[in-house]
């Protein structure tokens, strides 16, 4: 899987339009059960759900 800023960050946007000022809480409750890859995938998530929301 390659590194895809553009697909993290639209997939950041729906997850804060889906969750809204809880989207950081849920994306950092889906990082802490995933392993691996997914993990840091969800990392890159509540990064960018952090970014949109300051």
């Amino acid at each position: 899987m390659t590194d895809r800023r553009d697909l993290v960050e639209a997939f950041a946007v729906a997850f804060t339009d889906a969750f809204g000022s809880r989207a950081i809480e849920v994306a950092k409750s889906q990082h802490d059960e995933a392993v691996g890859i997914v993990r840091e995938r969800w990392q890159q998530i509540i990064e960018a759900c952090g970014a949109r929301m300051a």
